[in-house]
């Protein structure tokens, strides 16, 4: 008995559908539900905030171009980790104001970051004054 089943909710593929995908992919391939993605993230979207919010998605949860561009389209942002998952974003089609960096690693290109105009979360554990000093005096900085 599958996992799906013991639940009690239907597979997301047969196990036709599952074998064709074998075949036309190769293993691993990683298949995902947009219904459900797009579902999840309109409900999220949906949350009564009076005084607004920003919706993030943690690209470190899976930063598939496919998933981003999605999300992307549903007007979502992103929490970026790294400089990559920066990178990642801008080539995937987020304007930088649509980035927060929350880095856990110290970032050697926050001025470089800041100066595209991308959100740096001053408060995480890894951003220090004093590497935040590099920044120049009018860039950009809030918490998230």
């Amino acid at each position: 008995m599958t996992s799906s089943e013991a639940s009690g909710r239907t597979p997301l593929l047969s196990a036709e559908k599952a074998a064709e995908a074998r075949e036309r992919f190769g293993t691993p391939c990683y298949v995902y539900d947009r219904a459900t993605l797009e579902a999840t993230a309109r409900r999220a979207l949906a949350f009564p905030a009076p005084y607004g919010f920003t919706l993030r998605y943690a690209m470190k949860a899976n930063p598939s171009r496919g998933i981003l561009a999605v999300f992307r389209t549903l007007g979502l942002h992103v929490d970026a980790s790294s400089d990559w998952e920066v990178e990642r974003a801008l080539r995937a089609g987020f304007a930088p104001e649509q980035i927060l960096l929350t880095s856990q690693m110290p970032s050697h290109r926050i001025a470089e970051h800041v100066g595209r105009g991308v959100f740096l979360n001053a408060f995480a554990p890894c951003t220090s004054w004093r590497h935040s000093a590099a920044l120049r005096p009018d860039a950009r900085s809030r918490s998230a």
